[in-house]
């Protein structure tokens, strides 16, 4: 048994950024590492019906997944400097944009990869080794091609296609340059302290805009202050 968390997660997981993000900004103690493949496929696919990450097993054996769930039960155990503002007014504001950052983005997230001038070689090799870890190569190959096309097929039911893309790209520049602004005068989303919104934010910031090569020059470093969210937990990431 460890002495402390130990989060069950990969670069390649946006989700995954959501917990470390969150574990870090709250000065939580903790290991990561990439689960291996029998570690993925089978023992956690038995405890939870599925294979996914990221999954928190805490010091008492207890294993959690589900980067909300897992960030509710951090909050229980850690209630200093809490992530729920204090007052009704905030908090409902803070529900709203929840939703703004987890909807309103996701067209963004997805087209920026899948429709824009991405090369995908480096993708299948993060993914390849993020989630099937030990693997022969050529199977990490298919399973990674397999995970593509099922991405890809969920694009229309986001919204996003070769039609909308540029109306996506347009509305990606002008709220980016929005946020830049804020974030020139305030370090968080919704003020001076961290709230769920900005863990939140950081599952679509990480997962496509701060990842891919054509994104993040496109729209995250011309935006020195935007660039910031996303970027402070990944080291392979230029931060400022």
């Amino acid at each position: 048994m460890q002495n402390v968390d130990l989060l069950l997660g990969a670069q390649c997981s946006r989700y995954s950024a959501r917990v470390r993000s969150y574990l870090i900004k709250k000065r939580i103690p903790y290991v990561e590492r990439v689960p291996t493949a029998w570690t993925y496929k089978v023992t956690i696919a038995r405890r939870f019906g599925d294979a996914a990450v990221p999954v928190l097993v805490t010091p008492e054996g207890e294993w959690i997944a589900d980067s909300e769930v897992i960030v509710d039960r951090l909050e229980a155990r850690h209630p200093k400097e809490p992530i729920q503002p204090p007052d009704p007014v905030h908090a409902f504001f803070a529900a709203l944009a929840g939703v703004w950052a987890s909807e309103f983005w996701q067209p963004v997230d997805v087209a920026t990869r899948w429709l824009g001038r991405t090369a995908y070689p480096w993708w299948y090799e993060e993914l390849g080794e993020g989630m099937f870890v030990g693997l022969p190569k050529v199977l990490k190959n298919a399973l990674v091609g397999n995970v593509a096309r099922m991405i890809q097929a969920h694009l229309p039911r986001l919204g996003a296609t070769p039609e909308t893309a540029p109306l996506i790209w347009r509305w990606a520049r002008q709220t980016m340059d929005a946020l830049d602004a804020h974030f020139a005068r305030h370090p968080y989303l919704l003020g001076e302290r961290a709230t769920r919104v900005d863990f939140g934010l950081i599952v679509l910031f990480y997962g496509h805009l701060v990842r891919d090569p054509w994104s993040r020059d496109e729209y995250l470093l011309p935006r020195p202050e935007s660039s910031c969210v996303g970027m402070a937990d990944d080291p392979a990431v230029p931060n400022r």
